[in-house]
């Protein structure tokens, strides 16, 4: 059985969100993309988080949309707003725990 690509912790009135796609350096497959939009929607219903992380397994945060993808059909921008929108739609405080590089629609973001 594969790990799953999401992972989800509670506790403490924490959601603790985790990419779970480090051998492809957590890159937004239709997959992740989904699994987003489902936590999130579930986690803005839940009146006993106030504090969502979103991190990352492995060595980036994420690259960014899985580019193997943007050739296929359903692979389109779309989805990805959605699991923006739902992102957003959470009225706990948000926190991204990031390390590495972050490719964000085309421009790397690099911490210093």
């Amino acid at each position: 059985m594969s790990e799953p690509v999401l992972l989800t912790e509670r506790r403490d009135g924490m959601a603790i969100v985790t990419l779970n796609r480090p051998d492809k350096l957590n890159a937004l497959s239709r997959e992740l993309r989904a699994a987003i939009v489902e936590t999130f929607a579930t986690i803005a219903g839940d009146d006993g988080v106030g504090v969502a992380v979103l991190t990352g397994n492995g060595r980036a945060f994420s690259a960014g949309l899985d580019l193997r993808e943007l050739g296929q059909r359903d692979a389109g921008d779309e989805d990805r707003r959605s699991a923006d929108e739902h992102m957003r739609s959470v009225t706990a405080d948000d926190i991204a725990e990031r390390r590495g590089a972050v490719q964000s629609r085309g421009r790397s973001q690099k911490r210093s």
